[in-house]
């Protein structure tokens, strides 16, 4: 009886699991560019805090400048 419930369902679980999946790579892809907004807002918000103070704010790094 359940091989009937198998060979009967089978193809159609399988359909669903194709939609399943591929709304998981949507949600996952929309979520991942979601999470650039606040990246690129964070970006800019430092860009201008480091303009306000001038170019010292950015200190190079300890190791600029030495080979």
């Amino acid at each position: 009886m359940i091989r009937g419930w198998v060979t009967l369902f089978g193809p159609l679980f399988a359909q669903v699991g194709g939609y399943i999946q591929a709304a998981g790579y949507f949600v996952g892809s929309l979520i991942t560019l979601l999470s650039l907004v606040p990246i690129g807002v964070g970006t800019a918000l430092l860009r201008e805090a480091g303009r306000e103070k001038g170019p010292s704010a950015v200190s190079p790094s300890p190791m600029a400048g030495r080979h």
